[in-house]
Protein backbone atom coordinates (compact mmCIF):
# COMPACT_ATOMS: atom_id res chain seq x y z
CA UNK A 1 0.00 0.00 0.00
CA UNK A 2 1.33 3.24 -1.15
CA UNK A 3 1.57 5.80 1.71
CA UNK A 4 -0.94 8.41 0.53
CA UNK A 5 -3.28 5.22 0.46
CA UNK A 6 -2.24 4.59 4.19
CA UNK A 7 -2.94 8.27 4.92
CA UNK A 8 -5.79 7.74 2.79
CA UNK A 9 -7.56 4.67 4.41
CA UNK A 10 -6.52 6.05 8.19
CA UNK A 11 -8.32 9.51 7.92
CA UNK A 12 -11.79 7.76 6.50
CA UNK A 13 -11.57 5.18 9.12
CA UNK A 14 -11.29 7.88 11.78
CA UNK A 15 -14.37 9.35 10.55
CA UNK A 16 -16.13 6.37 10.87
CA UNK A 17 -17.89 5.85 14.57
CA UNK A 18 -16.39 3.42 16.41
CA UNK A 19 -19.51 1.56 17.24
CA UNK A 20 -20.32 1.83 13.51
CA UNK A 21 -17.26 0.27 12.94
CA UNK A 22 -17.80 -2.61 15.63
CA UNK A 23 -20.88 -3.35 14.07
CA UNK A 24 -19.86 -3.66 10.49
CA UNK A 25 -17.02 -6.19 11.45
CA UNK A 26 -19.27 -8.25 13.23
CA UNK A 27 -21.69 -8.59 11.10
CA UNK A 28 -18.98 -9.03 8.19
CA UNK A 29 -17.46 -11.97 10.57
CA UNK A 30 -21.42 -13.40 11.02
CA UNK A 31 -21.80 -13.09 7.32
CA UNK A 32 -18.97 -14.46 6.36
CA UNK A 33 -19.01 -18.03 9.07
CA UNK A 34 -22.33 -18.49 7.22
CA UNK A 35 -21.90 -17.75 3.49
CA UNK A 36 -21.21 -21.60 2.46
CA UNK A 37 -23.93 -23.09 3.76
CA UNK A 38 -26.09 -19.85 3.40
CA UNK A 39 -24.75 -17.64 0.30
CA UNK A 40 -27.81 -14.67 1.06
CA UNK A 41 -25.79 -13.81 4.35
CA UNK A 42 -23.12 -12.16 2.41
CA UNK A 43 -26.02 -9.38 1.39
CA UNK A 44 -25.00 -7.35 3.75
CA UNK A 45 -22.52 -6.16 2.05
CA UNK A 46 -24.12 -4.74 -1.22
CA UNK A 47 -24.14 -1.07 -1.98
CA UNK A 48 -27.08 0.97 -0.16
CA UNK A 49 -28.90 3.81 -2.33
CA UNK A 50 -28.19 7.18 -0.86
CA UNK A 51 -30.42 9.98 -1.51
CA UNK A 52 -27.83 12.65 -2.41
CA UNK A 53 -30.09 15.25 -1.51
CA UNK A 54 -30.19 13.63 1.40
CA UNK A 55 -27.97 11.80 2.72
CA UNK A 56 -28.08 10.33 6.18
CA UNK A 57 -23.67 9.97 5.26
CA UNK A 58 -23.83 13.91 6.12
CA UNK A 59 -25.19 13.00 9.62
CA UNK A 60 -21.84 11.83 10.71
CA UNK A 61 -19.23 12.36 8.50
CA UNK A 62 -18.65 15.89 7.21
CA UNK A 63 -16.16 17.77 4.82
CA UNK A 64 -13.88 16.66 2.12
CA UNK A 65 -14.19 12.35 2.87
CA UNK A 66 -18.08 12.05 2.95
CA UNK A 67 -18.03 14.40 -0.18
CA UNK A 68 -15.98 11.15 -1.63
CA UNK A 69 -18.14 8.44 -0.26
CA UNK A 70 -21.05 10.25 -1.89
CA UNK A 71 -19.39 10.46 -5.24
CA UNK A 72 -18.03 6.89 -4.76
CA UNK A 73 -21.29 6.11 -3.67
CA UNK A 74 -23.26 7.57 -6.42
CA UNK A 75 -20.91 5.94 -8.72
CA UNK A 76 -21.51 2.39 -7.47
CA UNK A 77 -25.43 3.14 -8.19
CA UNK A 78 -24.59 4.50 -11.54
CA UNK A 79 -22.27 1.11 -12.11
CA UNK A 80 -25.42 -1.14 -10.77
CA UNK A 81 -27.77 0.03 -12.70
CA UNK A 82 -25.72 -0.21 -16.24
CA UNK A 83 -25.53 -4.03 -15.26
CA UNK A 84 -29.18 -4.15 -14.40
CA UNK A 85 -29.85 -2.29 -18.10
CA UNK A 86 -27.16 -4.48 -19.76
CA UNK A 87 -28.46 -7.81 -18.30
CA UNK A 88 -31.96 -6.84 -19.19
CA UNK A 89 -31.32 -6.38 -22.56
CA UNK A 90 -29.63 -10.21 -22.86
CA UNK A 91 -32.75 -11.50 -20.99
CA UNK A 92 -34.89 -10.10 -23.34
CA UNK A 93 -33.14 -9.77 -26.58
Amino acid sequence: MSEETKIYFSQLATSIKQSDRQRWEKEIKYAEGKRLADPSAMDIMAAQQVDLDNPQLSRDMEGPIASSAKWIQLAIDIEEAQFEFIRFVFEYN
